[in-house]
């Protein structure tokens, strides 16, 4: 092998046979795997780390293992829980003990409330793989509602995924599913409800209902529809038209109801109104019978017997809608977790306007208020108004200190003809408006002052509408959500004694108010499936003793930014692409 000087360098460089193209090609690549792998590493160890979630404490924005399932009645798409299925998780429930973990049998969907008892051969899918930002909390500070991975401070070897509610130096408070929040010591000062940001909002808001997706059993059976038109709207000038769509669910076909409505204009003095009532058909666990809502429905499916048809004029009870989550229905003993009235909704729909003419409205209610945006359709602006059922003419002023304006205005909120999507949210205290998913702003504040509206009554029982008036056009996709109902106990325990000047209280309907305290560089999260989360709620009560309620700064690990692969097994299985998104 010979050697010669390269003129533009000190080093000597080598000519032969292995200074061949082929063989650099080879070293270059094993170089930059070499490289790849270092670089990975050191993002690794200083930047970002990915982690599989165990749990479904943070459901539904993150699952554990799980089983992913399609109602065969209404065709909607759910999970339920299956972490119980994990060796790992139920030998560590049992501190560490060789069990045989249970499998999951039953879930309930959460649109028309029809229970499947076969999940136990139905395959279980892993947590959602994510990546976590190492560098988030070392060049800036943690906000409030960030989802955080932590040091468990009970056993730092174990790694916690919670949504940061508490910030350093605070008083927080659980009351109501809210979280209130002051400066500690509080002093004088009274503790405020904390608020999300529009983006925050909507990405921790959870279903309720979507009328495009209607049981075909129930509503051949004469079950009514959640969505119905006001007897007292005056005849021909709203049309309801249901379309059916057929789908396959677990290898059977199946078909469901898809309901829109058509306004043709023709009422421009008169309010026009589709309402809600939550009708949620029992099944056996429910009811404490054989013979249940949806026996009944599928008894008529089988024979077409009138004895098991409902008749129009028969009573059916509603509910208030409650924190009921399908995720945790495959545990036992869920139905007496779904006990919370939500007062905080989110309601949604397609609006295709034919005609700039008219108004039309989205209203919600919340303890004796009504709370609605107005959309004038002829200018494209936008209204938001508070009413008090209690006093008809009592136009709620906005503002934190009840001092703002009675109706903050918004201009060109609707461009203009076309398709548009309308929504709109009371939650925290305050109304989100968004049109084609874009937030409306509007000239004045949209937050409120505290209205003492924490009890439910019978207005609750019809919680959301959909109004028009002179409006020429098509609705359709009607969807209502609800916002994360925190529950302040874990379990019916006497909550722990809040620090003074806080008093514990009540609003007559059984809510406890449960107090905690974060020092300098401490936070407090929650986990957003409350029902099921073992959060810093409740560390004192089943963690080992002497476990703080409260994360030391020194225990984060950092920022949770992306599932990348929504199953924790990779191939053969594909991912759930649709979930492979940035986490709210």
């Amino acid at each position: 092998m010979s050697k010669k000087k390269n003129e533009d360098s000190a080093e000597p460089v080598y000519v032969g046979p292995m200074a061949s193209s082929s063989h650099r090609a080879v070293r270059e690549t094993i170089e930059s795997i070499v490289i790849a792998f270092i670089l990975a590493f050191l993002f690794r160890t200083f930047e970002a780390e990915a982690f599989v979630i165990p749990t479904g404490s943070m459901a539904p924005t993150l699952h554990g293992m799980h089983k992913d399932l399609e109602c065969p009645q209404c065709g909607f798409t759910y999970r339920v829980g299956a972490s119980q299925e994990n060796p790992e998780e139920a030998g560590r429930m049992l501190r560490g003990q060789h069990v045989t973990p249970p499998k999951v049998g039953d879930g309930e969907c959460p649109q028309c409330g029809f229970v499947r008892r076969d999940l136990a051969g139905e395959p279980s899918y892993g947590g959602d793989r994510i990546l976590v930002n190492k560098l988030a909390y070392q060049l800036g500070e943690p906000e409030r509602w960030d989802v955080i991975v932590f040091r468990f401070p009970g056993d730092a070897k174990m790694n916690y995924i919670k949504r940061l509610v508490g910030l350093p130096n605070e008083v927080i408070e659980i009351f109501g599913g809210d979280i209130f929040t002051g400066k500690n010591p509080i002093g004088d000062a009274p503790l405020r409800i904390a608020r999300k940001s529009h983006r925050k909002l909507r990405a921790m808001l959870q279903h309720v209902d979507d009328n495009h997706y209607i049981a075909k059993t129930l509503d051949d059976a004469g079950w009514p529809r959640r969505w119905q038109a006001d007897p007292q709207n005056p005849p021909g000038v709203l049309e309801e038209s249901l379309g059916e769509e057929t789908f396959r669910a677990d290898g059977h076909d199946g078909s469901r109801l898809v309901q829109r409505w058509k306004s043709n204009g023709s009422h421009p003095d008169q309010m026009v109104y589709i309402d809600y009532r939550h009708f949620v058909a029992g099944h056996e666990r429910e009811q404490n019978a054989a013979y249940s809502d949806w026996t009944r429905a599928s008894e008529f499916a089988q024979t077409g017997r009138e004895q098991f048809k409902w008749r129009p004029d028969q009573d059916i009870n509603y509910r208030v809608i409650s924190d009921f989550y399908s995720y945790n229905t495959g545990n036992l003993g869920h139905d007496d977790k779904n006990s919370h009235w939500v007062g905080d909704l989110a309601i949604e729909c397609d609006v295709e306007v034919d005609e700039m003419r008219g108004e039309l409205i989205l209203a919600l209610e919340e303890g004796g208020y009504q709370f609605r945006v107005m959309f004038d359709i002829e200018d494209g602006g936008a209204t938001l108004e508070i009413e008090n059922h209690a006093d008809a003419d009592a136009i709620i002023p906005f503002g934190d200190d009840g001092q703002g304006p009675k109706q903050p205005n918004a201009q060109h909120a609707i461009a203009g003809p076309g398709k548009h999507k309308l929504m709109l949210a009371n939650c925290d205290d305050k109304l989100y408006v968004w049109v084609d998913d874009k937030p409306v702003e509007f000239d004045g504040p949209t937050e409120y002052a505290p209205l003492g509206n924490t009890k439910s009554n019978d207005a609750d029982l019809i919680p959301a509408h959909v109004g028009m008036r002179g409006f020429a056009g098509a609705l359709d996709h009607i969807r209502l959500n609800r916002d994360i109902y925190y529950i302040s106990a874990r379990n019916k325990q006497r909550p722990r004694n809040p620090p003074d000047p806080i008093s514990l209280r009540t609003d007559g309907q059984n809510l406890e108010s449960v107090v905690f305290q974060t020092g300098p560089d401490q936070f407090f999260p929650l986990g957003d499936n409350s029902p099921e989360s073992k959060d810093a709620r409740i560390w004192e009560q089943d963690e080992p003793p002497g476990t703080p309620n409260v994360v030391d700064r020194r225990l984060l690990i950092g920022k949770a930014m992306l599932i990348y692969w929504p199953y924790g097994q990779l191939l053969p299985r594909w991912p759930l692409f649709e979930r492979m998104k940035l986490i709210r």
